[in-house]
């Protein structure tokens, strides 16, 4: 479909197919689509339909399948020919350019399984999995324009994907929904009926994540350990909030004795992950890899101190109000951590700045500018590739 500058372009965002319980990729989509016609955008949405799949089972991804690869395809077809630019919201459906019939984008959030499949990262790759990975690879290097999510995933793409892209993009991410700092009687209700009030008389640190290698949850049990070394922190409780602990991140637990210091926190509500910030002396977030670092933001919007890993992207997001550390050294995290201890009211001021920094008008605009460039055609790699360099260095 040809742009007609008369009227507000279209955008036909597509989104994750929802049974797959994608929460942030379906949040980031939905944001997308209360948030560009602010920009100047007439926005509409697709996604999969759940049909065949959904449930449990055997055969529920393959049913899932069927819905996605087979019947989808011509859905989006038919819908991109009525549209102006098709923004795909998740890199791992960036197969799905292939069945648009114009100008489409795919935003790119992360490339960990890609840098799995070529053994960079201790995470392992079923066969199958690397059959979708290496289809997905095929397809990223295809797209005609790529907004990245931050700099730390540009870098991968351009190390793992295509050293030379028509249009690259930062579009940095931001917070889906709002996170804020809520009042004291709120948290002290909300730890009342999870029964952790404990919490609320005895100080603590925050960690949150799953088990997935990436996320390090162990290493945060080591430094919790190095930690409880210190007499300045031997009343401390700390929290580790999302899914159960597996066996082996509970093996961890036993080794260093720590069934009594660690509060776990499964399942929490969107409410509760606002209480625990709110309340936190600090969050440790020892995270090995990440496209974005949401936690990071989060943290920091609801006022509260970070302590993270030295690396991109926590890097990029924490700005000057985190504090960093070598994830890989416990000894040296707590070490961190007891060192800037008295910091924390200055860490906490610069990280309302540094969260503001990040907000949604910026995350918007950027995505807006990007929309842009793709609507217009710029099919000149020399000068495609200009605005690119000037939006990553500005």
């Amino acid at each position: 479909m040809q742009s007609d500058l008369s009227r507000k372009p279209k955008i036909l965002i597509m989104a994750n197919y929802a049974p797959d319980a994608q929460f942030s990729q379906l949040g980031h989509a939905k944001w997308l689509v209360n948030e560009m016609p602010k920009e100047g955008f007439e926005v509409s949405v697709i996604s999969p339909k759940k049909i065949f799949g959904g449930g449990t089972g055997e055969f529920a991804k393959w049913r899932g399948y069927v819905d996605k690869y087979i019947l989808f395809p011509f859905v989006l077809y038919r819908a991109s020919k009525k549209v102006d630019m098709v923004h795909i919201a998740d890199h791992s459906y960036a197969m799905y350019g292939k069945f648009c019939a114009g100008r489409w984008g795919v935003t790119l959030h992360d490339l960990i399984p890609q840098r799995s499949i070529k053994g960079e990262l201790e995470v392992n790759v079923r066969f199958t999995g690397r059959v979708l990975q290496n289809w997905i690879r095929t397809w990223l290097k295809r797209c005609p324009c790529v907004g990245s999510v931050s700099r730390a995933s540009m870098e991968d793409y351009l190390r793992f994907i295509n050293p030379d892209p028509s249009v690259l993009f930062l579009t940095p991410d931001c917070l889906y929904r709002d996170f804020h700092r809520i009042p004291e009687n709120e948290s002290q209700r909300l730890f009342e009926e999870a029964g952790i009030s404990e919490l609320l008389s005895t100080p603590f640190m925050f960690h949150i994540g799953g088990n997935g290698f990436t996320k390090n949850r162990r290493g945060y049990l080591r430094i919790v350990s190095e930690l409880k070394k210190n007499p300045k922190f031997a009343h401390m409780k700390f929290v580790a909030c999302g899914k159960t602990f597996d066996a082996k991140t509970r093996a961890v637990l036993e080794e260093l004795n720590l069934q009594d210091t660690i509060i776990e926190v499964q399942s929490a509500s969107d409410d509760m992950v606002l209480a625990l910030y709110s309340r936190a002396q600090c969050l440790i977030f020892p995270s090995l890899v990440e496209g974005f670092g949401l936690p990071v933001l989060e943290a920091m919007a609801c006022g509260c101190p970070v302590f993270t890993s030295g690396r991109l992207p926590m890097t990029e997001v924490g700005g000057q109000a985190a504090r960093y550390f070598n994830p890989d050294n416990p000894a040296e995290a707590a070490e961190v951590i007891s060192h800037h201890w008295d910091e924390r009211e200055e860490m906490v001021a610069q990280g309302y700045i540094e969260a503001e920094r990040q907000n949604t008008a910026a995350s918007s605009g950027a995505y807006a500018e990007w929309y842009h460039v793709v609507l217009n055609g710029e099919k000149s790699k020399a000068g495609s590739r200009a605005k690119a360099t000037a939006n990553i260095t500005a």
